[in-house]
């Protein structure tokens, strides 16, 4: 039924991204800057490190970042269910990060997901999502967390303990 619900989901989505325009404006971003962004905030390294899956993205203002995050929150979140240890923080950010690659004009901003997030806040492991995004012009990391709902920017956090990152 989960599967079943999830076709008809996808359907009316696609339906959904009609006249939803892409980001305005973007511009290359190389992935050596994208590492070097990674680098400046987690240091050292993910225990699995960085995995970059492309060669170069582009980046767009984080306003036109939150325009998409608005848009997912307005037509996709209602329709996603949480299922203990079988649809939760993980399956939210692939969602996230899925739905934004499969979209072509938002398909070459750096959006990918953090995983196995420690930290003194919280209990347990936790997944969400990272982007990077020009915030007053200026190109920075933010973690976006679909399920709870907060995008903040990412700092050092050396109590943080990360296992891997892949965009």
């Amino acid at each position: 039924e989960h599967v079943a619900d999830g076709v008809e989901a996808v359907k009316w989505l696609t339906a959904q991204t009609e006249g939803f325009e892409g980001p305005s404006p973007v511009e290359p971003f190389p992935v050596g800057d994208l590492l070097g962004l990674l680098q400046g905030v987690f240091n050292p390294p993910p225990a699995n490190g960085f995995t970059l899956t492309d060669m170069t993205y582009e980046i767009t203002s984080l306003d036109e970042v939150r325009r998409l995050w608005e848009w997912y929150r307005k037509y996709w979140l209602p329709r996603l269910r949480p299922i203990v240890d079988k649809f939760d923080c993980d399956d939210y950010a692939l969602v996230f990060a899925g739905m934004a690659a499969a979209m072509a004009p938002w398909a070459g901003l750096p959006i990918g997901r953090i995983s196995g997030v420690r930290s003194p806040f919280q209990t347990g492991d936790h997944d969400f999502n990272i982007l990077a995004a020009k915030d007053q012009g200026v190109a920075k990391l933010f973690y976006l967390d679909t399920q709870a709902g907060r995008l903040i920017e990412a700092v050092p956090k050396p109590d943080f303990e990360v296992h891997r990152i892949e965009i």
